[in-house]
């Protein structure tokens, strides 16, 4: 509630600085086509000027079904089956933040009771005995701690868990383990001890090096807290991973300007680039609608090429549509935008398994008293073939290319000429280009790629959107 408030105090300026920000904006637009013609290509791929601001993260959105006894038993033969013979990325979902950003969509439980985080690890490592029990060990190829905030977790209670993980349910050594972090958490000591439990990667959701910024984000940093955390990190030989923000209210030129400048000084390994997604019930969305960006998207395109430019002049390379990097790409990202199978462990945690879509108990409460199963699945669809194809399609597109002659020989039936439309409507726009049986965004494309992967929507997810997103 104290962030919002931070960021409806400042919706005056914001709504006037949408109208300061004309001549600079027009400047840019003017001398790069990309984004001086974004109106009219979003009318030309989908003729709804809003219909970028959402999150393709999960295809589909919504685990519409609640497991039967019977459902369950077969599901659970089912991702013994698919965990027996295939690797799975594996999510630990760690709840507890005590940040409240305005954008945030995502389960969290407050910081305040430790009895509720030690139940919490007692519950995510009790899973990993029930997980070997019940199928035995299965590959591995990343491990990744999200939330919330884990760093919120003490490093006794991490390494605990990581160390179970790593003992009873893996049968190789992942290529990463990647933790995020809040800068606030981080200290020298803090990240030796991660650096001991396994942690090969921190990544940390700093969103903007600018102070007006962070508030209306709700975030709770300092630029120059974020700063030293990243020093800190570089020097203890962790890999890093950073996120920054655009599209949000109250972005100005300048302000955007500064984080892109401080990312480009810290040369973090990866950077992530995230155009603000809206969902209902978040402070941010509301903020947004009132400032009047929903009528505006060119400018959150306008954000995205100035920020891309710099990071291609500096060395950085685009390994997937908003993930950037001077060397290698990161196995979770991209991996998971390759269509692969994950396990996801902890609450509201997602999983996806050979179109098998499920997710876990929905709260903290139930995730620590249900142990029915090694995987709890408290709602979850079985995807018909024509949406796992579509699944492979919309996340192939936001990771940056599609093999798409693969796809219509595991999927000759559902392949349908509709799609095979799409795809030629979206060459003729310039937004993708064939190679070799894949295609690939151009840099067109990647401006644009929420508007690519919408191509592939079907209608069922399309209207999840609509109450949901």
């Amino acid at each position: 509630m104290h962030a919002m408030k931070q960021a409806e105090a400042l919706l005056p300026q914001c709504h006037a600085a949408m109208y300061q920000w004309d001549g600079i904006w027009q400047e840019l637009c003017l001398s790069d086509p990309l984004v001086r013609d974004h109106v009219g290509t979003i009318a030309k791929f989908n003729g709804e000027p809003n219909a970028g601001f959402f999150s393709v993260r999960d295809y589909p959105l919504t685990c519409r079904s609640v497991p039967s006894r019977s459902e369950e038993t077969a599901l659970q033969e089912t991702i013994a089956l698919v965990l027996r013979a295939n690797p799975a990325l594996l999510y630990l979902h760690v709840p507890f933040c005590d940040s409240g950003c305005t954008y945030c969509h995502f389960y969290r439980s407050g910081s305040k009771q430790s009895r509720c985080i030690s139940r919490y690890v007692e519950t995510v490592c009790s899973r990993a005995y029930q997980l070997r029990s019940a199928i035995g060990p299965f590959k591995i190829p990343s491990i990744y701690i999200g939330g919330g905030s884990p760093s919120l977790l003490s490093s006794r209670e991490m390494s605990m868990v990581l160390e179970t993980y790593l003992d009873t349910v893996c049968n190789n050594h992942p290529r990463e383990i990647a933790i995020e972090v809040d800068p606030l958490h981080i200290t020298r000591l803090k990240l030796e001890q991660l650096r001991e439990s396994g942690i090969t990667r921190v990544s940390m959701g700093v969103q903007s090096f600018d102070e007006e910024s962070l508030a209306i984000l709700g975030r709770r940093h300092t630029p120059s807290q974020a700063g030293i955390a990243l020093d800190l990190a570089k020097d203890l030989g962790f890999q890093v991973s950073l996120d920054i923000m655009y599209g949000f209210p109250g972005l100005t030129p300048s302000a955007l300007a500064r984080t892109v400048d401080a990312v480009i000084h810290a040369s973090p390994d990866q950077i992530s680039v995230y155009r603000l997604s809206l969902h209902i019930g978040t402070s941010l969305t509301r903020l947004f609608s009132e400032c009047g960006l929903m009528n505006e998207p060119w400018i959150a395109t306008a954000q995205h090429r100035l920020i891309d430019t710099r990071l291609v002049a500096e060395g950085y390379w685009s390994y997937t549509a908003q993930d950037y990097t001077k060397n290698q790409a990161d196995t979770y990202n991209f991996q998971t935008w390759n269509n692969s199978n994950c396990i996801g462990i902890g609450p509201s945690a997602r999983s996806y398994l050979s179109g098998l879509h499920f997710c876990d108990e929905p709260d903290v409460a139930t995730f620590a008293t249900t142990r029915r199963q090694p995987i709890s699945i408290h709602r979850f669809n079985q995807l018909p073939r024509d949406e796992q194809l579509r699944r492979a399609l919309v996340l192939g597109f936001k990771g940056g290319s599609v093999a798409v002659d693969k796809l219509k020989v595991e999927y000759p039936y559902e392949f349908s000429p509709e799609l095979d439309a799409a795809l030629s409507r979206l060459e003729s726009q310039q937004a993708i280009k064939r190679t070799n049986g894949e295609y690939g965004l151009t840099d067109l494309g990647r401006m644009f790629f929420w508007i690519v992967s919408r191509g592939f929507f079907s209608q069922e997810y399309i209207s999840d959107l609509e109450n949901h997103a």
